[in-house]
């Protein structure tokens, strides 16, 4: 009773032959019935090449051979189905000495399960590690970036006289912020960009960017949605989001060189228990599924699982860095959501993603204007506390042509001590990472403390979750993006100082 009614299939091997098994085995394999098993050798049931080289056949009988001297092994094994399609499992062998010679006990174990698992964890840290690679050196870059930017901004503006300095300026501005675009894309594919998560309806956005992609992708591709009613709300970054859609539908638009069709669908789905233990760090719950897919060429299998690896691109060389869509899935796994891409060669590619969802209600900010007709000055007193003395100089140049009056300290000590010996200051604008002990988010949670009436800033060019407070990020405090320019620092200035 036990042998027939095992979970596990069970095969009894003599002579090198089936001779038994039970109705786990039948159908784990996919035979009609156990007569038709028990007819083939065990080395039939595998594939011919194994990973050494030697054939099953030759494989199989060195372990029949061997259980002699090894009366207990245990031993990965790849097995072909009735229907031809192979899968891994677990064999536990046990010999067994009788009159009429060795008695063989397997049980075999699918450890198909396991393996994609080992698999999506082996991904899962590389990415990590890359990730860590890559914001690292993003953080240097914005601070190198800044320095450059601003002491070119400060440059054009003393010789806009001279037309042809100022194209050479123009140029090499250009090119600075090409270089802070891609840290951008570092920092989103590393997971360690400052998100702003606003309560966003999802169908909202894709209506609103519709007209964008239709004007991205061209003529001769159709735009599809089918947007379901009663979707519900999510708490991600908009911005972040319209910019995931639309790198997916750039790679779309590659992807169907000739025409095709674009869909984005949306639905409410809820993630099982069960879903959960087969995804890496996936949690199960409510989410907003976001679907976007092609009728493109598709992407081959043997290929599929990379689409997410950083500079990793089926494109020819020039064309494109690798980054969309390794930045898709950094902004998705940062908003505790989950990427899946699925696909076959030649037959499109469908990316879902799952963007937890919230019972928050959407707030109403009113309507907000973009224009900006002219730089905003100043004249208040602004604290500038940076570690990196390149960088804290220009801060301080450009504020200073902006007529603030500022003062600079390299660490949060230092920080606190001009803060004790100053009453007229106004504004803190603060270094998120700095040595000595005290972080920016630290040295502006003892202003907000101490000083109620203080403003702050905060400014990096890395955001590492493991060091910083996301929840004191996200709460509507000030964060200025590194590499920035002089009108983007002058208007956040002027926004926070004009705060009631």
């Amino acid at each position: 009773m036990l042998f027939n009614n095992s979970a596990d299939p069970i095969l009894i091997i003599e002579n090198g032959r089936f001779v038994e098994c039970n109705q786990a085995a039948v159908d784990m394999l996919g035979y009609a019935n156990k007569d038709v098993l028990l007819q083939s050798h065990p080395a039939d049931t595998s594939p011919e090449y194994q990973p050494d080289g030697r054939s099953s056949r030759e494989k199989a009988n060195e372990i029949l051979t061997n259980a002699l001297d090894q009366p207990y092994q245990r031993f990965e094994w790849i097995h072909i189905k009735a229907d031809g399609s192979t899968f891994p499992v677990e064999v536990s062998l046990t010999a067994i000495p009788g009159k009429d010679g060795m008695t063989l006990h397997t049980t075999w174990r699918d450890i198909s399960e396991r393996k994609q698992l080992e698999k999506e964890l082996r991904h899962s840290q590389k990415m990590v590690a890359l990730g860590k690679l890559a914001g690292g050196i993003a953080h240097d870059f914005n601070n190198l970036l800044t320095v450059i930017l601003g002491n070119l901004e400060l440059i054009e503006g003393a010789s806009k006289r001279d037309e042809s300095l100022h194209e050479f300026i123009q140029a090499a501005l250009d090119a600075g912020l090409r270089g802070a675009e891609l840290t951008k894309r570092l920092l989103a594919f590393s997971r360690h960009q400052v998100l702003a998560p606003k309560v966003t309806d999802v169908n909202e956005l894709v209506r609103e960017i519709e007209p964008l992609l239709k004007r991205s992708l061209g003529e001769n591709i159709r735009i599809k949605t089918r947007l379901a009613d009663n979707v519900w709300l999510t708490e991600i970054d908009p911005s972040q989001l319209e910019n995931a859609v639309l790198n997916l539908a750039v790679n779309a638009r590659d992807a169907m060189q000739g025409g095709g069709q674009l869909t984005i669908e949306t639905s409410n789905i809820s993630l099982d228990e069960d879903y959960a233990a087969c995804e890496v760090r996936v949690t199960a719950g409510d989410y907003v599924l976001l679907i976007v897919s092609d009728t493109g060429t598709g992407i081959p299998k043997d290929i599929l699982s990379q689409v997410f690896d950083p500079f990793f691109t089926t494109k020819k060389l020039g064309m494109g860095t690798g980054l969309g869509l390794s930045i898709v899935y950094g902004f998705v796994a940062q908003s505790k959501g989950h990427i899946k891409a699925y696909s076959e060669d030649g037959h499109g590619t469908t990316f879902k993603l799952y963007l937890p969802r919230t019972q928050s209600a959407i707030e109403d900010t009113g309507a907000t204007s973009t224009g900006r007709a002219i730089i905003p000055t100043g004249h208040e007193t602004i604290l500038v506390v940076e570690d990196e003395v390149a960088v804290r100089q220009i801060a301080v140049a450009l504020l200073s042509a902006l007529g603030y009056r500022v003062l600079d300290a390299g660490t949060g000590a230092e920080a606190l001590a001009i803060l004790d010996d100053h009453e007229d200051i106004n504004l803190v604008f603060s270094d998120i990472v700095m040595p000595g002990g005290m972080t920016g988010i630290e040295l502006a949670r003892h202003v907000h403390q101490n000083y109620p009436n203080l403003k702050v800033i905060l400014t990096s060019g890395h955001t590492d979750t493991a060091t910083f407070d996301s929840n004191f990020l996200q709460s509507g405090k000030a964060v200025l993006n590194k590499p920035y320019q002089k009108e983007e620092l002058a208007q956040t200035v002027r926004d926070v100082l004009d705060q009631e």
